[in-house]
């Protein structure tokens, strides 16, 4: 009989599909010691899309009724509305990665409209949205286990959300130009630099 060994964390997560990453994204960037256990990633890297409101007349709500009226009353409301209202946020955490979803050539997304949805709100990055979205949370997940090692880096990254909570001290660039430097906290929440404040208001909100 082979020995047990005794682990202990904060945080437990079961399943290595995109539920599991992300929630293990959320986990760590509370400062929870966080443990994934898993035995593969599911059916997560064939995810064609995510549903999301993105036209103008869409709106959370309509896609909760949508969403009950497609469940012909065996969904539960309360997680219906949670997914629908949430959809929004987690939206704008999968940009906030530096990760780009298809969009048309006047700038507005591309989206696709499922059966039973009053308009189109599938969105995709490429054609692999499940695969790009997993390999940039494990990409962010090795360079956060490496910088608490101690191991200094200079990383380039438009991934605003790891920069604000891994790194010791911001360069903001553009145009090949140094604009601001400083703590992330003063960075973030109070740039001094015209074009820092356009960025980061414009990523990060737009």
């Amino acid at each position: 009989m082979g020995s047990m060994i005794t682990l202990q964390t904060d945080c437990l997560i079961l399943g290595g599909g995109l539920a599991g990453w992300m929630a293990a994204r959320e986990a760590a960037a509370a400062g929870l010691k966080t443990m994934l256990l898993h035995d593969g990633m599911g059916a997560s890297p064939w995810v064609h899309g995510f549903n999301v409101p993105v036209y103008p007349e869409d709106s959370a709500d309509i896609f909760l009724q949508d969403t009950l009226a497609s469940g012909q009353g065996l969904s539960d409301p309360a997680l219906a509305r949670a997914l629908c209202q949430d959809a929004a946020e987690v939206f704008d955490e999968i940009r906030a990665m530096g990760l780009s979803f298809n969009r048309e050539k006047d700038g507005s997304y591309q989206a696709l409209r499922p059966l039973g949805a009053s308009w189109p709100r599938v969105v995709s990055i490429g054609n692999e949205t499940g695969a790009a979205i997993l390999t940039r949370l494990k990409e962010i997940d090795v360079m956060r286990s490496l910088a608490g090692d101690g191991l200094t880096m200079i990383v380039v990254t438009h991934e605003m959300a790891f920069a604000r909570d891994v790194s010791t001290n911001v360069v903001f660039m553009a145009d090949g130009v140094i604009c601001e430097e400083g703590r992330p906290k003063d960075i973030f929440e109070n740039p001094q630099d015209p074009k820092t404040r356009e960025f980061l208001s414009r990523f990060l909100v737009g």
